[in-house]
């Protein structure tokens, strides 16, 4: 009879320890969900944040490069937020995941418009502003030329001044 007693008191202490460490096994699986989750959150942030910093890049100087890495992170970021979206349990975290997608493809859409306002602007700079100011120099130079033959110093000033302004 003692013999069956410890037996019995081993099984039920092999019992508690395996329901333990399933236990924990449960809790560490969901830990490590949780965390991917949220380092994919932080790449997705990060990834934003480098979209935006090389389209003011682009902005301000027409960095064809900067352009084609918005580009490319945009992609990722779709690509991102789907698996995101894939790997959620919660229902409201989906719903977030659609919005933010939502916001990169309406920053996508902007992008494509500032490419499109950008490319009417250099037009405009370089195929009406340019040579309309090469002409007003070529212009204004005559004045001047023609205040200093006809000894008119206050046009040859007036004009001087304005070439300074172009």
């Amino acid at each position: 009879f003692g013999f069956l007693t410890v037996l019995v008191l081993l099984v039920a202490v092999a019992a508690v320890g395996y329901f333990g460490l399933n236990g924990s096994n449960v809790a560490v699986h969901e830990y490590e969900r949780v965390s991917d989750g949220a380092l994919k959150v932080v790449e997705a942030d990060r990834n934003l944040t480098n979209m935006r910093r090389n389209t003011l890049v682009y902005v301000q100087s027409g960095d064809e490069d900067a352009l084609k890495r918005v580009r490319d992170m945009g992609k990722t970021v779709r690509d991102d937020l789907v698996s995101m979206e894939a790997a959620s349990t919660a229902q409201a975290d989906r719903e977030m995941i659609k919005k933010i997608a939502g916001l990169v493809q309406q920053f996508m859409a902007n992008l494509e418009l500032i490419v499109e306002a950008r490319t009417q602007r250099d037009r405009a700079v370089n195929d009406v502003m340019h040579p309309l100011g090469e002409k007003l120099r070529v212009d204004i130079s005559e004045l001047v030329d023609g205040g200093v033959k006809n000894y008119d110093m206050d046009v040859a000033a007036y004009g001087g001044l304005a070439q300074e302004g172009l």
